[in-house]
């Protein structure tokens, strides 16, 4: 499966749905939403496993993706490893 990487800061978290907007270099044009299935692998600032809970507004992350996005705005798509940096 086609993978991309994006890196950018969370702007907010929806904890009932699992996903969060990220964007890069505070670029309005950049912002996307991540879904972040169960599977997802989070991984901490020091390499450890973590999860969803441990992300917060602010944080620098760098994301494993999917390439498809939806037309929406924002576009969204599927996280598949989101790394604390």
């Amino acid at each position: 499966m086609p993978i991309n990487i994006r890196t950018g800061r969370i702007l907010n978290i929806d904890r009932s749905n699992r996903s969060f907007t990220m964007i890069s270099d505070g670029d309005p044009s950049t912002i996307i939403r991540f879904n972040v299935p169960e599977n997802a692998l989070i991984i901490g600032p020091f390499g450890m496993i973590t999860n969803f809970s441990f992300l917060r507004p602010g944080m620098m992350v760098r994301v494993r993706h999917a390439r498809f996005m939806t037309a929406s705005i924002p576009p969204q798509t599927t996280a598949f490893e989101v790394r604390v940096l």
